[in-house]
């Protein structure tokens, strides 16, 4: 497969997204309450359409904590449970777990962010199982749009390292809206070599 035009799209878009995001915030001027530095623990619900299927798609529900350790570090652990269509009476399921870190600084008008993570992948799919190492680096920033609704684009790239051919270059824009003090609804979107997803959920501050 040719990945070079997809990962240029998606470094296009990337860029796209973060002019916007500087853009607005900087137009606004405001200052908030974003996701980066904050305690929280995030249900997700998750869908990805596979380009080269079969399966077509996978969904299922994701979860999140992240902590504030320092100032400028978050520690995140995430997961993930998934699982595609029927394919010849069985469905592919899959299982993710990572734990990582993320550098964050605040600037006025954006909070860049750098944020890797390692953890593993369990596949099963009619009797068959495997299993693998898994890391991902990505960058990024986070724009406060108004107080309560931040937007933060992030370029990386991911590799499940005993699975054939799974690296993968990949764009998410993660979109957070607070409805108080405690309360928020998460959406992102995402792009990669392999396919397009969503995520829709809530987070709890604490």
């Amino acid at each position: 497969m040719n990945t070079k035009p997809t990962r240029r799209l998606v470094l296009v878009a990337c860029a796209t997204f973060c002019a916007l995001a500087a853009t607005l915030s900087a137009q606004t001027g405001t200052t908030g309450r974003g996701l980066n530095g904050t305690n929280y623990f995030s249900p997700t619900w998750l869908y990805t359409d596979i380009k080269d299927g079969p399966p077509d798609y996978y969904q299922g529900l994701g979860l999140r904590y992240n902590q504030a350790l320092w100032p400028s570090f978050d520690l995140i652990v995430t997961g993930a449970l998934l699982q595609s269509e029927r394919i010849a009476g069985s469905r592919a399921k899959q299982r993710d777990f990572d734990v990582g870190v993320r550098w964050h600084r605040d600037l006025g008008t954006a909070r860049p962010f750098v944020e890797v993570a390692v953890g593993g992948a369990w596949f099963e799919y009619a009797g068959f199982k495997d299993n693998s190492f898994t890391y991902s680096a990505g960058v990024g920033a986070e724009f406060q749009v108004t107080p309560a609704f931040s937007v933060a684009p992030l370029a990386g790239y991911s590799d499940a390292t005993d699975f054939g051919d799974s690296g993968d270059a990949f764009l998410v824009l993660r979109t957070n809206w607070w409805l108080n003090r405690r309360w928020s609804v998460r959406v992102n979107v995402s792009l990669s070599e392999d396919g397009r997803g969503v995520g829709a959920g809530f987070a709890y501050g604490f």
